[in-house]
């Protein structure tokens, strides 16, 4: 039995289609979105709700002997359509066939989908797993988005086609032009118009791709192969256009990738290490000692000078807003726009000075102190050096936050555990002076 599609099944296409293309690209947030997005249109749009049918349920079922006049809404686990649609059919749903007769055009989202029918317009979709065609026409353009793409032969396409899927096999009749976006798959049937196919590789593996121009294969304008590697075209293939084969660019060898991250990474905290200097000679000097003299209260105010941060712009924000909302009470509403930029500008320089100061200064202040003990023996590097142990130790951070995988989370640990030294830095290190004569050890500030 069929049942009504109820407004609240809306809310779960648009993360069910999302979950269903991320399985079939996964890395590819921005272009499931995209995807998403255009499907989720196109399904907004059309005809009215009166020109159109809605079901639903776990199972979906439109028998043959059965025909919609208008527009198709279905969505449920498993739908089948076997009978006639006038209009366009809108499909979400695990498990998807159509057999029947559609005079418009067809989209799904879902999992997987056969279709064997004949559409009047186009056939777009949206998959997770595979889509298959095992014959019949449409009357324009295929879209696909899927891991496995399956056109088999007797299909006609009166359009072009544009898909992306891990492996497509296509061998039917295209009238227009077709462009693909695979790793691996073979082209079969006739196609009128010229072939597009960009190859990638999956995790970077290029012997992985190829694709393979089947005897039968009858291509009546150009290919244009891009990536991957060069496609095998069989005996009794013809192309009566040109074949253009682009090899993959060259990959920059690994070491001297990371030898220019690393430079570039030197660059930067060094600026950020020298600058700190300049403008803050005294806390800076305090700083790098404090790393020695005091490194438990360092770690230990870190995370406190994160959230202070958030609260000191939390609290600016609230006091404009306060503000404001007392001049607007009184009737005073002209300074209320300059209170919105004071707030906004305010919060930009606490939030992002301070997160600057905890990502780039604190490290480099660290590894300054790191390089001043380990090479303290260093002309340069002895105890008021302040210049030679803020480039060195500039190296040593970015050695370390150019490390694979692991060094970006170093970098993190020590800017959350280090960026305490702006708070204990405010007051100088004590340090012990040596006893003279016969006068007791002291203690005093160092200035």
């Amino acid at each position: 039995m069929m049942n009504v599609l109820h407004r609240s099944n809306a809310s779960r296409f648009g993360g069910f289609a999302f979950r269903s293309f991320r399985h079939a690209f996964p890395g590819t947030r921005c272009v499931s979105i995209a995807v998403v997005a255009l499907l989720t249109s196109m399904l907004c749009a059309g005809r009215s709700y009166a020109e159109s049918r809605h079901l639903g349920g776990d199972r979906v079922h439109l028998d043959a002997a059965e025909t919609i006049d208008g527009d198709l809404f279905c969505a449920g686990n498993s739908i089948v359509v076997s009978g006639t649609v006038t209009g366009d059919l809108f499909a979400i749903g695990e498990s998807i066939e159509i057999d029947g007769k559609i005079g418009g055009s067809v989209h799904l989202l879902g999992r997987s989908a056969e279709v064997d029918a004949e559409i009047g317009g186009s056939l777009r979709a949206a998959l997770g797993e595979s889509l298959t065609i095992g014959g019949g026409t449409i009357g324009r353009d295929l879209n696909a988005s899927t891991s496995t793409l399956v056109v088999r032969r007797g299909t006609v396409i009166s359009g072009g086609i544009g898909a992306a899927a891990r492996r497509a096999d296509i061998d039917a009749d295209v009238t227009d032009t077709t462009r693909l976006i695979v790793a691996r798959g073979s082209l079969g049937g006739r196609f009128g118009g010229p072939v597009e196919i960009e190859q990638v590789a999956m995790g970077g593996n290029v012997a992985e791709t190829g694709m393979t121009i089947d005897p039968e294969a009858v291509l009546e304008g150009d290919l244009k192969v891009r990536g991957g590697r060069e496609p095998d075209r069989q005996e009794g293939s013809t192309i009566r256009g040109t074949v253009d084969y682009q090899r993959p660019a060259a990959v920059p060898a690994v070491g001297r990738s990371w030898l220019r991250t690393l430079l570039a990474s030197w660059v930067q905290f060094a600026i950020a290490g020298i600058l700190f200097r300049v403008l803050f000679p005294t806390r800076s000097r305090h700083a790098i000692r404090n790393f020695g003299a005091r490194p438990l209260r360092v770690v230990v105010f870190g995370p406190l000078f994160l959230i202070l941060l958030v609260l000191v712009g939390a609290a600016v924000v609230a006091g404009c807003a306060a503000l404001a909302t007392g001049l607007g009470l009184v009737g005073l509403a002209e300074p209320i726009p300059m209170l919105i930029v004071i707030a906004l500008l305010a919060i930009a320089m606490i939030w992002c000075g301070g997160l600057l100061a905890a990502s780039w200064v604190a490290p480099t202040l660290f590894a300054g102190w790191l390089a001043r003990t380990l090479l303290g023996w260093l002309p340069g590097f002895r105890r008021e050096a302040m210049l030679l142990p803020i480039i060195a130790g500039s190296l040593i951070m970015a050695a370390i936050a150019s490390l694979p995988t692991v060094g970006f989370f170093l970098w993190g640990a020590i800017a959350l555990f280090g960026s305490g030294v702006f708070l204990v830095g405010a007051v100088p290190p004590v340090a012990k002076t040596p006893a003279v004569g016969n006068s007791p050890r002291g203690y005093e500030r160092i200035r």
